[in-house]
């Protein structure tokens, strides 16, 4: 059973991912764009930080930019 905290979370996900699309059609290749910033975001945090919760985070995010952009692709 889903916890209180969960729900939220994913309402805040489900709610990003909306503004996402929503952006994306205002402005064509911005997802791109953001998916680009991110890796190398990620790339530049592999070399000083350490842990895997960044790495996560980084990796997460992407994943929600990227399935947002594919699913306008339909």
């Amino acid at each position: 059973m889903n916890s209180s905290r969960d729900n939220q979370v994913g309402a805040c996900v489900y709610i990003l991912h909306m503004l996402l699309q929503r952006l994306e059609s205002e402005r064509p290749g911005m997802l791109l764009d953001m998916a680009a910033g991110i890796a190398a975001d990620q790339a530049a945090a592999g070399t000083t930080e350490s842990g895997k919760t960044v790495d996560g985070v980084f990796s997460e995010a992407l994943r929600i930019v990227k399935l947002a952009h594919a699913q306008l692709q339909q």
